[in-house]
């Protein structure tokens, strides 16, 4: 499997963060904890891997914001050939998305349980932030798919979803609480990993049943992120979380 890289590891870290580990999950905690934002990683990947991205100029968020980093349990996974475990949410059983049912490319069970822990955490978040819709959730790759499921599912209203390089599984039963909830889509267009193609009905889906969908396509961006993308959503993510906050 071709793992997804964060291309802004070197960069120098601008922000302070606590850094706790707890429940196989990773936890930057700022000084001041207004917000909380959920990242769930790629296939392949692990949680510290994204560490120096929240901790630079370039993170998608506000300074002011809790970052979770769940890390997925290891297994293995069907279109590899199982050759060896690997972090994630989910078994893949083909990576040929065309014109095949979600259970047929899914492990779906997986998935749920995937879901169900994250919605905990999401759960036990909201109970802490004084605005509970000041919650968001995001991912990439694998992680994105589970963060689109996960957050468009979810019963109680959160404040955005940030959709990386990744898709959306169609058994998903959207809550009417986060039927319209923000959700930016960025997707390179060099992506040789998830293509474009397969992301059209995806996409068609979203913008018509949600009138706050915004896709953004990076020109020479492969299955990874870019500093332009990064500012483009720290902009977003700034004014959606700006008008939630009164």
């Amino acid at each position: 499997m071709t793992s997804f890289w964060v291309t802004l590891a070197r960069h120098k870290q601008t922000r302070s963060y606590k850094l706790l580990k707890q429940n196989e999950m990773d936890v930057l905690v700022p000084e001041k904890h207004e917000k909380t934002f959920i990242f769930l990683h790629g296939a392949a990947n692990q949680a510290a891997m994204y560490h120096n991205l929240f901790l630079s100029s370039y993170s998608p968020v506000c300074q002011n914001t809790k970052i979770l980093l769940p890390q997925a349990p290891m297994r293995y996974i069907t279109f590899s050939q199982k050759q060896l475990k690997m972090p994630s949410w989910y078994d893949i059983y083909s990576e040929d998305r065309t014109n095949k049912r979600p259970q047929d490319l899914y492990n779906l069970s997986e998935l749920e349980t995937s879901v169900k822990r994250i919605q905990e955490i999401m759960k036990k978040e909201q109970s802490i932030l004084q605005n509970k819709q000041q919650l968001y959730i995001g991912g990439i790759s694998q992680g994105c798919a589970l963060a689109l499921y996960s957050g468009l599912s979810y019963q109680q209203k959160i404040g955005g979803i940030i959709a990386l390089s990744g898709y959306y599984i169609d058994t998903c039963q959207i809550s009417k609480e986060n039927i319209d909830i923000p959700i930016y889509f960025s997707h390179g267009l060099d992506d040789q990993i998830v293509k474009i193609e397969y992301m059209q009905q995806t996409i068609k889906f979203l913008q018509y049943i949600n009138p706050n969908f915004k896709i953004e396509y990076e020109a020479g961006l492969g299955h990874s992120i870019g500093q332009n993308q990064m500012q483009k959503i720290q902009k977003w993510f700034q004014q959606i979380s700006q008008n939630q906050a009164h």
